[in-house]
């Protein structure tokens, strides 16, 4: 699995579901930029809303004993869902939901989003886990008349390695056949 590979895993569910208006894989200071993708091919559009923005996700990696030749390697996924707040878009009036209300509707949003993908790792010939989510409401404000809910969690993969065959002549045989100076330290010609 790769990072592209997981944000398209994202950008594919807020296609094809109703709910979200727009999908950005990037960082918190695209909110305000008119982006190109497959939501705004040309960045004329602007943002629409329930935006959905996936943050880089950092990656971890775990390996397993070496004779499985595999590691677990773990996406840390965080996104930012972003509605309006008493500012409808479609008719460019007011709204008169409560901070209340539309942080309960992203946190319902979050959760089915979650659920799409656990329900995938059931599905999918890739087996993953989904663990140690997290929300926190409101973290960002990035427009005005705007409220956000920043959600992570983990993705754990079991990533083959595939055999190299490298070749490690030139290592040691052992750790106690490592030399016990510092190896940057130059030698000074004399």
């Amino acid at each position: 699995m790769t990072t592209a590979q997981v944000s398209n895993l994202f950008n594919i569910i807020v296609q094809n579901t109703p709910d979200f208006e727009f999908y950005h894989f990037g960082w918190p200071n695209d909110m305000n930029l008119n982006i190109n993708n497959n939501f705004d091919a040309i960045g004329s559009t602007g943002a629409k809303f329930p935006y959905l923005l996936m943050i880089p996700p950092r990656i971890t990696g775990r390996v397993m004993e070496s004779q499985t030749q595999s590691i677990y390697k773990t996406f840390r996924c965080e996104f930012i869902i972003t509605d309006t707040y008493s500012f409808e878009q479609q008719t460019l009036g007011f709204k008169k939901d409560t901070s209340a209300d539309v942080l309960s509707k992203l946190e319902l949003l979050a959760a089915n989003l979650l659920n799409y993908v656990n329900q995938y790792s059931e599905y999918s010939e890739t087996q993953f886990t989904v663990s140690d989510y997290q929300a926190d409401l409101d973290p960002y404000r990035f427009t005005a008349s705007t409220r956000s809910i920043r959600v992570s969690f983990d993705l754990a993969f079991l990533t083959p390695c595939p055999a190299s065959g490298l070749d490690l002549s030139f290592l040691p045989a052992t750790f106690q056949d490592l030399p016990t100076t510092d190896l940057e330290t130059p030698e000074i010609p004399t």
